[in-house]
């Protein structure tokens, strides 16, 4: 932060401010804020894991896990009346147990908040701009549903809806066809093309009209469980090659109880100490109702 101007420092605090109204699971937590020798500071949740940017593109169901994921997010934040404004790949973390945590919030500000840049600079980045930005217009919960709207073409696709030069990209944003994800890969259901295609709509009234809205989309219509494939995001080891998994012996009470129990509540957990075999039950469990139901439940592992 070292030459950080007057500006920088009342956007930095700006920031901390915005961030430390936030808590959720799904969000990178801010701890406090201020100023050291005349340099500003944030203390931050240190999270271990790699930007979305870095990962490979998901399978059709962990993409849309992940999309519940960035809604949460994204709700909580509304709600508290938190516009990120900046949402990107890079600025969302997929952690070590498969959590994705939205950071940065560099250019979040609250939604009475004075505007802190220039007139007629444009905050973001080019990729995720909603048009209504382009245009000058202030950031919304709209703005911030239309560049999740990117975010997830690219979580289904590999790639950005709109791509080019600047002023290429600037002028697909503003008048640009949008193609339907399924044009580039053909497991891609209809609601979810119609989804996309909402989410990225040129008008901010023809968009969602909140992430809560888009998360009911995704729970009533996916036809894919919902809760985290274990088998196909559990941790890896770090030459990147699939666990081989050892056979299961012995353990059968145990996953009929945690299976009756899924009967009648979609969140059971299991504790214990480490090394006791929770991350085998649970991707045992996993596997038998993914082949057996086609239903939605969370199935987590604490530690």
């Amino acid at each position: 932060t070292a030459g950080v101007g007057t500006e920088g420092k009342a956007r930095l605090l700006q920031e901390a401010r915005a961030a430390a109204r936030l808590n959720h699971p799904n969000i990178v937590s801010v701890y406090d804020a201020g100023e050291a020798d005349g340099s500003p500071f944030i203390v931050m949740e240190l999270v271990n894991g790699d930007t979305l940017r870095k990962t490979e593109k998901p399978a059709l169901s962990d993409a849309l896990i992940m999309a519940r994921q960035i809604c949460l997010a994204l709700e909580h934040a509304h709600e508290n009346g938190i516009i990120h404004r900046d949402l990107k790949l890079e600025n969302i973390v997929i952690t070590n147990t498969q959590t994705l945590k939205l950071m940065d919030f560099g250019l979040a500000r609250a939604a009475d908040d004075v505007h802190l840049t220039e007139e007629g600079v444009i905050a973001g980045t080019l990729a995720y701009l909603a048009p209504e930005l382009i245009q000058g217009k202030s950031a919304s919960v709209q703005s911030d549903l239309y560049a999740f709207g990117v975010i997830l073409y690219e979580l289904l696709t590999g790639h950005a809806p709109f791509q080019g030069t600047i002023n290429t990209i600037l002028a697909q944003h503003l008048h640009g066809v949008v193609v339907p994800p399924s044009e580039h890969n053909a497991d891609i259901p209809e609601w979810v093309d119609k989804l996309v295609l909402r989410l990225l709509a040129k008008s901010p009234e023809e968009r969602h009209a909140s992430a809560k809205d888009v998360l009911r989309d995704i729970e009533e219509r996916s036809i894919a469980p919902t809760f985290a494939s274990l088998i196909s995001i559990a941790p890896r080891p770090k030459n990147n090659l699939p666990t081989q998994l050892t056979t299961f012996i012995g353990r059968e009470k145990e996953v009929e109880q945690i299976k009756k129990r899924l009967e009648k509540n979609r969140l059971v957990t299991l504790t214990g100490s480490g090394g006791i075999g929770k991350t085998r039950l649970s991707i045992q469990v996993a596997s038998e109702l993914l082949a057996e139901y086609p239903i939605g439940v969370w199935l987590v592992e604490l530690a």
